[in-house]
């Protein structure tokens, strides 16, 4: 027990020296700007999005305000046909029951043109010629994983292709309804771009829900 009365000499020279520490700047190179300000935005073809902002009247609305990264979650309604043109965006629905993207008879209800890994998910596609078109999308995802197109639990009908692309490209089925016409390909793939390749796809079943499709030729 320490007594009361006077306490030991310290000497401060023999203290020791503070050290300052700073914190890890990031690594902007190795995260990517977009990974960093990625948003979510939200879709009502009602009033409102449940308090959830920003919110948009239509799919192509929040598409056109998007930047690399961002995801678009679609609450339940029937939405005209829309147009992909940013890399890495995801178009998430509700549940493929509730959100219904009418093609209105028209060349296609969802398509992609120019962007490199884009998802489609949880979406009912009808009344078009293509579901889906993919145009300048998903190139060299066969050696790129990241540049994958990605179509999950997508209920796609009434169309004469489910899938329609215009040159070689990579598409990921994952848990999808593809119901043809009976009398078209439903999945084409379009040499007009092209004439010199002799598209063919490759099917690589992982499980009894997914497949992986590739062109190669």
């Amino acid at each position: 027990v320490q007594g009361i009365g006077p306490q030991p000499y310290v000497n401060p020279a023999a203290l020791p020296l503070a050290v300052k520490t700073e914190k890890p700047k990031p690594n902007w190179q190795a995260t990517g700007l977009a990974e960093l300000v990625a948003m979510t935005r939200y879709v009502n073809d009602d009033s409102g999005c449940g308090g959830s902002t920003p919110c948009y009247s239509s799919i192509g609305a929040a598409i056109a305000a998007s930047a690399s990264g961002d995801t678009i979650q679609v609450l339940p309604g029937i939405y005209p046909t829309f147009t992909v043109n940013v890399d890495y965006l995801t178009v998430n629905g509700a549940h493929a029951d509730a959100v219904f993207v009418d093609g209105a008879a028209g060349t296609f209800a969802a398509k992609v043109i120019g962007a490199d890994g884009v998802t489609l998910s949880n979406l009912t596609l009808f009344n078009a010629t293509n579901g889906v078109e993919l145009v300048n999308a998903g190139v060299g995802g066969a050696e790129t994983a990241s540049l994958v197109t990605t179509l999950d639990k997508l209920f796609i009908y009434n169309v004469d292709h489910a899938l329609s692309t215009d040159r070689p490209s990579t598409t990921l089925f994952k848990r999808s309804t593809l119901v043809g016409d009976g009398t078209n390909t439903t999945i084409e793939i379009s040499t007009t771009t092209d004439p010199v390749y002799d598209g063919t796809w490759t099917t690589v079943l992982s499980n009894a829900t997914e497949a992986a499709a590739t062109t190669a030729g």
